[in-house]
C-alpha cells in the first residue's frame, strides 16, 4: 500500500499573479478509510519540488519558476519564486501547521510575505491567503 495525498488548489490564489500549485502525491478530498496516523507521516512528511508551473497553456519550468514545499513535524513551509514575466518576479513564502489524524490533514499558513518586484520598485504584502485550516480526507490507496 502507498499513502498518496492529490492536494487540488494547495495555495487557493485567486489573483493572477499565481494559478494552482498542484502537489499529487499523499491526500484526497474524498471519503477516507481509517489509516495509520504514523503510516501516513512516514509517507508524506519531506520536502516537495515545484517540477513546472501550467499556466495560460503554457508549461514553466525552472529557473522560470521554483518552489519547494515542506511538510515536517507538524509544520508546514512554501516558497516560490514566479519569474515568468521578466523583468517582474514574485516571491511567495507561507508559514504555517499541519494537523493529522487517523482521517483528515489540515493546514493553514499563519505567516505570509509576497514580496513583488518590478522595474519601478519592490511591494510587500503580509495578507493572509485564506483564514483558518483547510482539511482533506486522508486514505491509503494502492501504488500506482
Amino acid at each position: 500500500m502507498n499513502t498518496r495525498l492529490n492536494c487540488w488548489n494547495i495555495l487557493g490564489f485567486a489573483n493572477h499573479l499565481f494559478v494552482a500549485l498542484v502537489i499529487a502525491t499523499f491526500v484526497s478530498p474524498l471519503h477516507a478509510e481509517e489509516t495509520s496516523v504514523d503510516t501516513l507521516k512516514a509517507q508524506m512528511g519531506g520536502v516537495y519540488t515545484l517540477e513546472e508551473w501550467h499556466k495560460d497553456g503554457e508549461v514553466f519550468r525552472a529557473p522560470q519558476v521554483e518552489g519547494r514545499f515542506v511538510l515536517l513535524n507538524g509544520m508546514i513551509m512554501t516558497i516560490l519564486h514566479n519569474r515568468m514575466q521578466a523583468p517582474n518576479q514574485t516571491t511567495v513564502v507561507l508559514l504555517g501547521r499541519y494537523e493529522l489524524n487517523s482521517t483528515t490533514f489540515s493546514y493553514g499558513y499563519d505567516n505570509t510575505s509576497i514580496f513583488t518586484e518590478t522595474p519601478s520598485g519592490t511591494s510587500v504584502s503580509h495578507n493572509p491567503r485564506w483564514e483558518g485550516m483547510r482539511s482533506f480526507a486522508a486514505n491509503v490507496e494502492d501504488a500506482v
